[in-house]
């Protein structure tokens, strides 16, 4: 499609001509990304048999067509369109053989893995609703690590939640309760994304941003901006504490842009900087 021949253009080709993936050790429970890879099929050979994977996995296709044959039903899926894989289930799914598909995948697993996989799935492993430009935007920086050869194992994990901030569907709730419920529900599942805002949030929730961030401070007594921070700043400090992980890569893995503003709101809230933190253990 022409979103994708664009996108690909604009890149300069840095994409991997056949086949590109890496394979990580899982370094978080919630959620642990077991390896990454694209796929080029007028290079790749099919597999053309039924298999069991031990993780889940979630594809989108950039290019071309292909079939995926699951729980006794035929899929077509093609360019533009998300899929999700079950865990421990036969499965098979081939490219089409004029058309063939390119993609790019997350293999999956953890703690929240069968949650998020059940709330994706719904009726259909297919995903239609999500705009190319939007899917596009939030590989794009994983696109670039991938042809420098660099990619870090929160990158893609980085990455995998910019993908769930698309593609989760909550139930709607109208209690206000539970509409703050959910919207925390919502924030633990995407606060590791560096792209995930207040504004993302209540596009989710399909609510206003005013609207939310009223019932929100009404029910907790704290804005959402300030219960965002303090999710991320939270898992920083367990980060921290259990890790040897730079302090850059701590705040880039919970959500923020950069090192120097992680640095401020993690000395507003613990009074410490995340160094000094560190050093009383």
């Amino acid at each position: 499609m022409n979103t994708d021949i664009c996108f690909l253009n604009e890149l300069n080709n840095s994409l991997p001509e056949k086949a590109f993936s890496f394979k990580f050790k899982p370094m978080t429970s919630d959620i642990a990304i077991e390896s990454i890879g694209y796929d080029d099929f007028i290079f790749v050979e099919e597999i053309s048999f039924f298999r069991v994977q031990p993780f889940y996995t979630l594809h989108y296709v950039l290019r071309g067509k292909g079939t995926l044959y699951f729980n006794g039903k035929v899929y077509k899926i093609s360019a533009g369109q998300f899929f999700i894989l079950p865990i421990n289930q036969n499965i098979k799914y081939l490219p089409d053989k004029n058309d063939p598909w390119k993609y790019f995948w997350f293999d999956f697993s953890g703690n929240i893995a069968e949650f998020l996989f059940n709330s994706i799935y719904r009726d259909s492993p297919i995903i239609s609703d999500v705009q190319p430009e939007s899917a596009l935007a939030v590989f794009k920086r994983l696109f670039y690590e991938m042809s420098t050869g660099t990619v870090k194992y929160f990158s893609s994990l980085s990455c995998f939640y910019g993908v769930i901030n698309l593609l989760f569907k909550g139930e709607n709730r109208p209690e206000t309760t539970s509409l703050v419920a959910e919207a925390k529900k919502f924030i633990t599942l995407n606060f590791r994304s560096c792209d995930f805002t207040v504004e993302d949030l209540c596009r989710m929730s399909h609510i206003s941003h005013s609207y939310l961030c009223k019932l929100f401070k009404k029910e907790t007594g704290i804005t959402v901006k300030s219960y965002l921070t303090s999710v991320r700043i939270n898992e920083a400090v367990k980060l921290l504490k259990s890790s040897d992980m730079t302090v850059k890569d701590v705040a880039f893995s919970v959500g923020f842009f950069d090192d120097v503003n992680f640095m401020k709101s993690f000395k507003r809230h613990v009074g410490k900087t995340p160094s000094q933190y560190r050093q009383q253990f």
